[in-house]
């Protein structure tokens, strides 16, 4: 969380979602190979617990608290309550699901039910890819314009593009005076506005 401003969200949501991925796999294989209650390989009982351990860094460190983030961001200021409300309720809509399938799906299709989770964090990594814009550093005043101008597929935007957009759209103060030159404003107007403030 500490360096999610520097790294950006795009990054970690898509290596998150694929360490996730990686985790799955290998847990997968360690539970069909070696399914518990029948096989007595410590080394996969071990190797299954080290993989639990790595999924929980791995999405502690990245989707999880990203998961939170996003929506906090994505909506502009008429629709952010609204928006984080909605995204709150089938988080935890979700969550419970999965707390309550989860036994049956393992009593009934045992290691298989896995699939559906490399499936997710490896469709959700594409998705993170194709479609989400960088939000990073970007204040939420410039949310609005920044998903109504980014084209849908944002991979095909070049390096330098976005570079120069981060720094357009950070520089707020550069916008205002870029603007009151184009106006032919002067400091004496300018006075006069903060006099009424």
């Amino acid at each position: 969380m500490m360096l999610i401003d520097k790294f950006g969200r795009r990054r970690p949501l898509i290596f998150g979602n694929l360490g996730n991925m990686v985790t799955f796999i290998i847990a997968t294989i360690l539970l069909a190979k070696y399914p518990p209650g029948t096989s007595h390989n410590t080394g996969a009982q071990w190797g299954f617990i080290i993989m639990t351990w790595l999924y929980n860094f791995s999405f502690s460190a990245t989707c999880g608290p990203l998961s939170w983030i996003i929506p906090a961001e994505v909506f502009d200021t008429r629709t952010r309550s609204k928006g984080v409300s909605i995204a709150t309720m089938t988080s935890f809509a979700f969550n419970t699901m999965i707390g309550q399938v989860t036994p049956i799906a393992m009593t009934n299709v045992g290691y298989r039910y896995y699939y559906l989770f490399i499936i997710s964090n490896f469709t959700n990594a594409v998705f993170f890819w194709l479609l989400l814009p960088e939000t990073a550093r970007k204040p939420l005043e410039e949310m609005n314009y920044l998903f109504s101008n980014t084209p849908w597929i944002v991979v095909g935007q070049g390096r330098k593009e976005r570079v120069r957009q981060a720094y357009e759209t950070r520089d707020l103060e550069a916008k205002v005076e870029a603007y009151e030159q184009k106006r032919g404003s002067t400091a004496v107007p300018v006075a006069v506005h903060e006099e009424r403030l």
